[in-house]
């Protein structure tokens, strides 16, 4: 009863969206992926024809900020590039710590896979660590290297942000 009238929730709310031509972008980010991808009948996704013209018409693929894409980008992405170490190669940069975008659905833990994945398997890719920083104090980036080392670690794995911070700095002594 509930996922009938959940679709048919969703079937009307996308045709108002469509009379009135008003889109937010996750329906432009899914009307995207539409057009480049379909499910075979084993329900695996497989890449259409203008996928296939995309990913003859580029070498290469830049994603900046990709801590901050989401599911649906990252099949965008995929979709288009294909196998790893194949034309178009893919070029991503991002910085997890910067992700601010958990509430348009980015998830920054495909950022993480991807870079685990990378250093188990350089075959899948080539994981580049930027570690200069020409924009702030040696004292910011120590201190807020400091945190996030201590965030990211597995003790905050899945948890609210916000609260891990707030168990860390208590912990520390560094005050609120």
């Amino acid at each position: 009863m509930l996922v009938r009238l959940t679709k048919e929730y969703i079937g009307k709310l996308i045709a108002a969206k469509m009379e009135k031509n008003i889109y937010e972008f996750s329906d432009i980010s899914h009307f995207a992926l539409d057009i480049l991808a379909h499910r075979n009948d084993d329900g695996i996704v497989e890449p259409t024809e203008a996928a296939m013209e995309l990913r003859d018409r580029f070498h290469d693929i830049f994603i900046d900020e990709y801590q901050d894409s989401d599911a649906v980008q990252e099949q965008i992405a995929e979709v288009i590039a294909g196998p790893a170490g194949q034309k178009p190669f893919t070029f991503m940069v991002g910085d997890v710590k910067q992700s601010i975008y958990k509430f348009r659905m980015a998830r920054p833990e495909l950022f993480i896979g991807r870079s685990h994945r990378y250093e188990a398997d350089p075959g899948q890719g080539e994981l580049i660590h930027l570690g200069l920083n020409y924009r702030s104090s040696r004292a910011v980036v120590n201190s807020t290297n400091d945190v996030f080392r201590l965030c990211m670690r597995s003790l905050c794995a899945g948890r609210n942000p916000p609260r891990c911070l707030k168990k860390i700095l208590q912990r520390s002594s560094w005050q609120m």
